[in-house]
């Protein structure tokens, strides 16, 4: 594998290190786990050990165990710590802390060399930031940085306070501030402004939100760089405010197309022709501005045909555009590397290959990095001649709109990543772009360990197959910290060997609105998912886990979620066959099923903090008072993200969440008037009433979004588990019942 210059740049080992670097290691193991951090020590040192390499050992002192990991750099200690955590004490951090919070340190008999690749690690999809992070905190930023960086990420993308540089930028050229706080979108919908495809919607921001968010950008990059890892933060792609006609000639600009439906009020946004020399002036504000205000590590996120297509098709154009991209970043930082999404050439038809050829051309190899998002499905390396030999990032995303959903296939994913790994010249290893965060991190367990096997500059020595045998014969043992249950392996092998389509519309049967002749792509059936949900109570039946931890419960949700949507899918198939054969009896019955199984699901939901509705809304009520905003306003946006995404439902149901509450008043009222609806076409003997339907259950999610009646939050505690146990036993009651 060729090696491009720009990947040096990025090699965490060698950064210049800073004197507390070990104090920096000894702080984040004592947050992941303050009962053992006084028992781990590290040594960094430049010229006993490799790179990629890092040395375990331990030692006895007063009746304790203390473990000494010394490596070139903070980013190889953590390596060095994740492997002997995983392999000699049965535990893991997860994104939910811990594991195993009560491990005990193990003696080990001899020092232990500890290799590990050399590749590139990315993680960050701009939409997670409304997906997911839009209300958070530095405390949960903090936990989650955390788990990044013991996961073994390097580089990570973090466009928080990028409104805090166009403010200032926008004002040099006469803007006030009420015409920039409106061009942005509200808090919940920020990164599709950030990405260029809306304005305005659910405007304004409040001053204080861009302060915080800055104060935030700087400690997030702080904190990534004291553990070795860089951040990407975005350049300038050309959007701007309406108000630049008024000042610059309109020869200048472009109208960009509208995105997914959305009027000009809220999208169509004007961009800066990045051919023209206004781009290259205003581009070079915008980056003096941005180093003026925030640190970066000289990588910079710069998409300017996200969803839009070039409103010019010359291969001489899109050269020009690519050219004056690096232009202006070099400008800046004479060691900046462009950054750049390929979802771009894979999303849209426009970019054939003389198209993506043309634009990338005359970008040094070792000025950009691509991201070939959605590689798991739909690469484009490979149809690209690895992006015609530019260096480039094999990417995994895995979940769109933040979807709580099963999906993935392990074995295909690790296989597609070995193949790119084995044939391309120019790829610098792998990367997780997921829209939403939580979801599929058993898949993200197997990926991570087989790419951190891969030894930098030479061909892979591991096979996916034996590497995936050994991997899952192993994970209950550290996810689970259990060695009397394969129960993950059960989960690997059931439900994540189906093809994978993403998290799209059609991955999710109860969050659809209701309809005849709908269809549902699965992933496994309704016995695979039984005999999970079945082990998953026969260990909590007989205390099987010393102690349940949270990343045992969110599991258990997410197949019971599953299991839920495949009993749900077959009640319907019943349904409408009963309607079909006019059986008022058996439409009843499976009726009946059906509501019930909402029921319970949303009860049993609402005993889990992270798939509770008001739980997430007392983060947004917390976060609306931190930035001086309306928490009124912000738990309605936040509900229209989840809902209908757009005040005409445009995006309708895309960011589905299966959580408390909107299972029961959302999902289920739907569900309930379709059912309504259904009946009296039944027993009238006429055509089932699309149109009035249509019109109730766009009432139905309107309402939703303005419905201000806030249940509260249920901690959990110990007796939790006892309580999902016995709902769960009640829906798989419901499947043999009817």
């Amino acid at each position: 594998m060729l090696i491009p210059a720009c990947f040096y740049l990025l090699i965490p080992s060698m950064m210049v290190l800073s004197s507390s670097s070990t104090s920096d290691l000894s702080n984040f193991v004592c947050r992941i786990n303050p009962l053992n951090c006084q028992f781990i020590n590290f040594t960094i040192s430049l010229k006993s050990i490799s790179d990629n390499e890092v040395v375990l050992s331990t030692y006895n002192r007063s009746d304790n165990i203390f473990l000494q990991i010394t490596g070139s750099s903070s980013y190889a200690a953590i390596n060095g710590l994740r492997y002997y955590l995983r392999e000699h004490c049965n535990t893991t951090l997860t994104e939910f802390g811990m594991s195993n919070p009560d491990f005990k340190l193990v003696e080990l008999n001899t020092a232990v060399h500890h290799s590990f690749s050399g590749l590139t690690h990315y993680y960050g999809n701009i939409c997670a930031f409304s997906y997911s992070y839009w209300a958070w905190n530095w405390d949960m930023w903090e936990k989650h940085i955390d788990w990044i960086v013991f996961r073994g990420f390097n580089i990570v993308y973090v466009p928080i306070g990028i409104e805090w540089v166009y403010l200032k930028m926008f004002k040099i050229f006469g803007l006030t501030e009420s015409t920039i706080y409106n061009f942005f979108n509200g808090p919940a919908f920020l990164a599709w402004s950030r990405m260029g495809n809306m304005k305005h919607f659910t405007a304004p921001l409040t001053s204080e939100f861009i302060d915080f968010q800055v104060s935030l950008q700087r400690n997030i990059s702080k904190r990534f760089n004291e553990l070795g890892v860089k951040i990407a933060i975005p350049g300038f792609s050309g959007f701007v405010p309406p108000a630049f006609k008024a000042i610059f000639n309109k020869a200048y600009f472009n109208d960009v197309n509208c995105w997914n439906g959305f009027n000009k009020t809220y999208s169509c946004l004007l961009q800066i022709d990045p051919t023209k020399e206004l781009y290259k002036l205003v581009g070079k504000i915008y980056m003096k501005t941005l180093l003026e205000s925030f640190h970066t590590n000289h990588i910079y996120a710069v998409d300017m045909f996200n969803e839009n297509t070039p409103v010019n098709t010359s291969l001489f154009y899109l050269e020009s555009c690519g050219k004056n991209t690096i232009s202006v970043i070099k400008y800046a930082d004479q060691t900046g590397v462009w950054l750049l999404q390929g979802w771009t050439f894979g999303y849209d038809s426009f970019w054939n290959s003389k198209r993506v050829k043309s634009y990338l051309e005359h970008v040094s190899s070792n000025d950009i990095i691509i991201l070939d998002m959605f590689a798991e499905v739909n690469p484009t390396w490979n149809r690209t001649k690895s992006f015609y030999g530019k260096p480039f990032i094999w990417t995994m995303v895995n979940n769109f709109g933040g979807n709580t959903l099963i999906n993935g296939n392990v074995l295909s994913t690790l296989s597609g990543y070995d193949t790119a790994l084995k044939t391309s010249q120019s790829l610098m290893g792998f990367g997780f772009m997921p829209e939403g965060i939580y979801e599929n991190t058993i898949l993200l367990d197997g990926i991570m360990q087989f790419s951190s096997k891969h030894k930098n500059g030479s061909q892979n020595p591991v096979d996916p197959f034996s590497f995936y045998s050994g991997w899952k014969d192993n994970i209950t043992r550290y996810r689970y910290n259990s060695y009397d249950s394969k129960i993950v392996e059960h989960i690997i092998d059931k439900l994540y060997s189906a093809n994978s389509l993403g998290s799209f519309p059609e991955s999710c049967f109860i969050r659809k609105r209701p309809g005849l002749n709908m269809t549902f792509y699965h992933n496994s059936d309704l016995a695979e998912n039984l005999s999970i949900l079945n082990e998953f109570m026969h260990i909590i039946q007989h205390n099987q886990i010393e102690k349940i931890s949270e990343v045992f419960v969110y599991d258990l949700s997410s197949v019971l979620q599953n299991y839920a949507e495949l009993l749900f899918h077959e009640k319907y198939g019943n349904l409408i066959s009963a309607y079909s054969k006019k059986n008022i009896k058996l439409f009843d019955s499976n009726v009946y099923a059906m509501m019930k199984t909402l029921t319970l699901l949303d009860y049993a939901f609402n005993l889990i903090p992270l798939r509770s509705l008001p739980c997430h809304l007392e983060t947004v009520s917390s976060f609306a008072l931190l930035v001086n905003d309306s928490p009124v306003k912000l738990r309605k946006d936040f509900r229209l993200q989840l809902t209908m995404w757009g005040y005409g439902g445009e995006i309708l149901d895309y960011a589905f969440k299966m959580w408390s509450e909107l299972v029961n008043s959302y999902y289920k009222l739907r569900w309930q008037t379709f059912f309504e609806f259904l009946r009296l076409s039944l027993l009238n003997g006429t055509p089932f009433n699309q149109q009035d339907y249509e019109i109730k259950v766009t009432r139905i999610e309107k309402a939703f979004v303005t419905n201000e009646t806030l249940s509260s939050c249920v901690p959990w505690e110990d007796r939790s588990i006892f309580k999902l146990k016995k709902l769960i036993e009640q829906i798989i009651v419901l499947a043999s019942e009817f």
